[in-house]
């Protein structure tokens, strides 16, 4: 095996090493009022609908919706839904620490938009109703977006954690490492197969 050969199997299983990594995106870096969006595209997550809220400050309540961690997290300032896509690449696991004030629900799907799994909070879970920051998540392959959302009143989320798998997204960021992990992975896959028929 030539030299370019075997640095691009390391390049491929590094990635694919580093994309099973869970990540925990916890918003403590970004100030209060700001609108998530893109803020963290560049590892991995897209939102939409959320916008952040430091607990300590003027609109934040710490004693109803206390963080899971820190002093910020994010709140559903559009419609009650806060909408997070797998970006670079799909996902094998995705969840959130939540608090809400009706039940609030979790919902995974694929890129087909076809549901792969869900989860609630059973109720209102806020301070002194129910116990807050439930942990809802979904374990699933192949997990492109995810939809938390209750009955159009107010949650709290916070620590939005995430897996990656191996598999491409079907939206990837041309100008991010992932689209050269990506690059290399199909690469690995056709030298393994050039290998096997050598």
């Amino acid at each position: 095996m030539n030299i370019l050969k075997k640095k691009l199997i390391a390049v491929a299983l590094a990635g694919a090493a580093s994309a099973a990594q869970a990540v925990t995106i916890d918003f403590e870096d970004l100030p209060d009022g700001t609108v998530v969006d893109n803020a963290y595209f560049g590892i991995g997550a897209k939102f939409t609908g959320a916008e952040v809220l430091d607990s300590t400050g003027p609109s934040g309540n710490p004693v109803l919706f206390p963080p899971n961690s820190g002093n910020n997290y994010v709140f559903d300032y559009l419609d009650g839904t806060i909408r997070v896509d797998a970006v670079g690449f799909l996902w094998s696991l995705a969840g959130a620490y939540i608090t809400g004030n009706t039940e609030v629900f979790l919902e995974a799907y694929d890129s087909g938009g076809n549901l792969l799994g869900s989860q609630s909070t059973g109720g209102p879970n806020f301070d002194p109703i129910g116990t807050p920051n439930i942990f809802l998540s979904v374990a699933a392959a192949n997990i492109a977006y995810v939809i938390f959302h209750d009955s159009g009143n107010t949650f709290t989320l916070d620590d939005f954690t995430f897996e990656g798998s191996t598999a491409p997204s079907p939206v990837p960021d041309a100008g991010s490492s992932s689209l050269l992990l990506a690059s290399a992975l199909g690469a690995l896959g056709l030298l393994r197969r050039k290998l096997i028929l050598s």
